[in-house]
């Protein structure tokens, strides 16, 4: 009778409808609504623009790291439908499977705590407006910063982190190390690749899925 499990509507199936998602998630988790999730892909087909692959990929991006993972859509709506991308679409599957024991903690901490699945920037600075207009990135739980790209065409990004006190290794090549407070200007981002960071010291426990 009372849904947790809401989704942000039938959101259509375009670049305007992706971009919104994070902001979504993160003010209906801020509400108590922790498991906010969207329609992967996009689900109101534009006639004018029926299949976009990099849109469909992006969009699988943001999904693997958000409360409910669930591709759905008038049409073109499973990963099969886009085999040319089938090297990025696959291994971000198995990523979310990989992901569970992380996510269980999530799911614990939201029925537990009722903190969100999902976290603004400044979740862990109370008081703080540092990063309260940061839109387009989030915490996943505590330890991980994912900052999708929402933007068509681009394969880079600019990124911000918290000003908490901590440091931040990328998770794409753990050499590199990130302060509290930095911003990157330009972050290389092609299609197949998630900007993901986790907080230095933090433990990310995860399957191991093949």
């Amino acid at each position: 009778q009372y849904s947790v499990f809401p989704w942000s509507t039938d959101v259509s199936r375009s670049w305007g409808g992706l971009q919104p998602q994070i902001t979504i998630m993160l003010n209906s988790g801020l509400s108590g609504l922790g498991y906010m999730s969207h329609d992967v892909g996009g689900f109101a087909i534009d006639e004018n623009a029926p299949y976009d692959p990099e849109l469909y990929v992006r969009w699988l991006q943001l999904g693997t790291f958000s409360p409910v993972l669930r591709t759905h859509s008038q049409r073109s709506a499973e990963p099969y439908c886009y085999p040319n991308h089938q090297d990025i679409i696959l291994p971000l599957i198995k990523e979310r499977y990989r992901w569970l024991p992380y996510n269980y903690t999530l799911a614990w901490e939201n029925a537990s705590q009722g903190l969100p699945l999902v976290r603004p920037l400044n979740f862990y600075t109370p008081g703080s407006n540092i990063n309260d207009d940061i839109t387009d990135q989030y915490l996943w739980g505590r330890d991980v910063l994912v900052a999708p790209v929402i933007t068509r065409g681009a394969t880079s990004r600019s990124i911000v982190f918290p000003a908490d006190g901590s440091d931040w290794v990328d998770l794409s090549d753990p050499t590199k190390v990130y302060h509290s407070g930095d911003t990157i200007a330009s972050y290389p981002a092609p299609l197949g690749v998630l900007p993901m960071f986790a907080r230095a010291g933090a433990f990310i426990p995860t399957a191991d899925y093949d």
